[in-house]
């Protein structure tokens, strides 16, 4: 059961989860499926984290949503992760739920640079090139455990889907919440009308000291330093405010809601989200890709305006005069790969098809995925670096180009590494355990503050 932003699985491995739900399930004397203050204590100490009583009551209390004084396995799971500070699996994850557009982006620049054979993937001398060029020194085990995790599909190199998920680990990456998932959209609505009535600027985000008062409407009461980590934790941007979907994320984290659905292509369609009234950016956030999102009737503009770029809505099947129907300039068309004839076609001047074949001719780094070191092997030729007029299949040649991904599963039958504490504790209670499979799990002392949250590296 994922809580707000964490979801277990992505901390730690099936047979991991299996074991702690044991452990669990020993203590839980009535068969409810919950234990309660005095019972959490020991089986905290069963999995090696030593925390005062004082402390659990005030964790269970930030948990226990019902106010019942018991928590459940899913809420005890999460609690450990948070009092740990524990960092997901970066072979559990999806890297797109973690990593933002531009950041997704920036690792695409980073990676295509080291990738010095083209290949599409990365080797370990390539891996500690970066590393070194970053300022981060890894002894030869740093290397092999970040390897070992990384690599799904046991290839030996790291393709970009695996970079990725590592640079979401090694940055502290927030998951992304959907807040759809969460609550409906009656709540949304409510979220919403109290978000727009505190932005007295009525440019779609908010500062901390509306924050603070939206939160405070919403019945929440936080202490200034709080609402202020609330709003970074939350300001992906850095631009020292949130916008509403930001905020409707927060209320989630805030309430530590459980996710009452799964929203991605795997469990619903792109129309049947659009009949439910989600927005473009709300299905795009989701995981569907522009050409299901045509084939749902989204519009250009909508999809735009979503941050889809030009060059997914060229892809997806859409026409220059659909495109430029829906706002997007001559230039920009012409640089993910419409040729000067479909810009005529769309209704552009001549003009304006010369004007922006010319600017292209001495920018071609402007082309995406753009790189000077394939000019002279691009197609097994030599081409000129700089792109003459009649120059649709060179741009394509680039804009086109897919980093290679990985074929590999996350881990979920690797053994599990960590528990073996557990069952020893478990014999000083008395209680029988089967022979442990697993090497030694260490102890852990709760911070005595417990202020509990994700780590940053």
């Amino acid at each position: 059961m994922v809580i707000a932003d964490v979801d277990p699985a992505e901390f730690y491995l099936q047979q991991e989860l299996e074991e702690f739900e044991r452990i669990f399930n020993s203590f839980d004397v009535t068969g409810d499926g919950s234990i309660g203050a005095a019972e959490c204590s020991s089986v905290f100490q069963c999995v090696g984290i030593h925390i005062k009583q004082s402390q659990i009551d005030l964790v269970i209390k930030e948990f226990d949503e019902d106010q019942s004084g018991e928590i459940e396995f899913d809420e005890f799971v999460v609690m450990m992760i948070k009092l740990l500070n524990r960092r997901v699996r970066a072979d559990c994850i999806d890297y797109r739920e973690y990593l933002t557009e531009p950041a997704i982006d920036k690792y695409d620049k980073m990676y295509r640079k080291y990738d010095e054979g083209g290949d599409g993937s990365i080797g370990r001398p390539e891996l500690e090139l970066m590393f070194k060029d970053f300022g981060l020194e890894l002894n030869p085990k740093q290397m092999d455990d970040i390897i070992t995790e990384v690599d799904k599909d046991g290839s030996g190199e790291i393709e970009f889907d695996e970079f990725c998920a590592m640079m979401a680990k090694l940055t502290g990456a927030r998951k992304r919440i959907q807040p759809r998932e969460y609550v409906s959209r009656t709540e949304i609505d409510r979220y919403r009308a109290a978000f727009d009535h505190f932005d007295s600027s009525g440019d779609g985000s908010i500062d901390a000291k509306e924050l603070d008062g939206l939160l405070r409407k919403m019945g929440i009461i936080l202490k200034k330093d709080q609402v202020d980590n609330m709003l970074k934790k939350y300001d992906a941007d850095d631009s020292g405010e949130v916008d509403f979907q930001e905020f409707a994320s927060m209320m989630v984290d805030l309430r530590k809601l459980r996710r009452k659905r799964k929203i991605n292509p795997d469990t619903t369609d792109a129309l049947s989200l659009r009949h439910e009234g989600f927005s473009a950016q709300e299905v795009k956030d989701a995981g569907f890709t522009a050409s299901m999102m045509r084939e749902a009737g989204f519009s250009v503009a909508n999809m735009y305006a979503a941050n889809i770029k030009a060059l997914m809505l060229r892809r997806a099947g859409f026409s220059a005069t659909d495109l430029r129907h829906g706002g997007i300039g001559p230039a920009e068309l012409k640089r993910v790969g419409f040729s000067s004839a479909d810009l005529r076609n769309a209704g552009y001047s001549t003009r304006a098809c010369r004007e922006v074949n010319n600017y292209l001719c001495h920018n071609s780094t402007d082309v995406p995925n753009f790189d000077e070191r394939r000019e002279c092997n691009s197609m097994g030729k030599y081409l000129p670096q700089h792109l003459p007029a009649q120059s649709t299949p060179r741009i394509r040649f680039y804009s086109d180009d897919t980093i290679q991904v990985s074929k590999g599963q996350r881990k979920s039958m690797k053994k599990v590494t960590r528990t073996v504490m557990a069952m020893k504790r478990m014999r000083s209670f008395g209680m029988p355990v089967s022979p442990p499979s697993v090497p030694r799990r260490p102890s852990v002392t709760a911070p005595s503050s417990l202020v509990v949250g994700r780590g940053e590296i």
